[in-house]
């Protein structure tokens, strides 16, 4: 974001304040999911905008599982990854990507089968042959992601992301 003659990586933190290799990162790198995704999309929940929320959760979504897995090009596959490991199956992973990550997000495409329903009791489910995400469960299991790949317990943070965001950065 800029503002005022700023560059902002996270509300609050300037780019100049960022160093991947600082112990710090991993903090400021949540407080970027937080302050531009996750409260956004929390707001827009509590403003019936599920849509939109679940636009966002998407987003951030995306990001999160190129870090998860650490391949930069295989949109396909690492998403599909990040959604299992959200709990959803081969299946519904597979939909979701499909349904989801493509046809709204990158395609815009009004999708039957893709629709939004914080009122569903799973993450994921299928209605009249179409799949429904609950986005408040979509954003809760974001967020759990996020935090399992930062506290770095099975090293996804140090092997798969940090290698990303340094060519991130030496790019920026």
């Amino acid at each position: 974001m800029f503002d005022e003659g700023r560059k902002w990586f996270a509300p609050r933190i300037e780019w100049q304040e960022i160093n991947v290799e600082h112990k710090k990162f991993p903090k400021q790198l949540r407080e970027r999911f937080e302050g531009f995704y996750f409260v956004p999309a929390e707001q827009l929940l509590e403003k019936d905008n599920d849509f939109a929320a679940g636009v966002l959760i998407l987003c951030a979504l995306d990001a999160i599982a190129r870090l998860w897995t650490g391949k930069p090009g295989q949109v396909g596959a690492r998403f599909k990854e990040a959604a299992e490991a959200m709990g959803m199956s081969k299946g519904q992973a597979a939909q979701f990507y499909d349904g989801y990550r493509n046809g709204l997000i990158h395609e815009a495409r009004i999708k039957s089968g893709a629709c939004f329903d914080k009122s569903r009791g799973d993450l994921i489910g299928e209605v009249d042959g179409g799949v429904v995400a609950n986005p408040r469960h979509l954003l809760r299991n974001a967020r759990q992601l996020l935090d399992e790949l930062l506290a770095d317990s099975n090293h996804r943070f140090s092997k798969n992301a940090l290698p990303l965001l340094r060519q991130d950065m030496a790019e920026e």
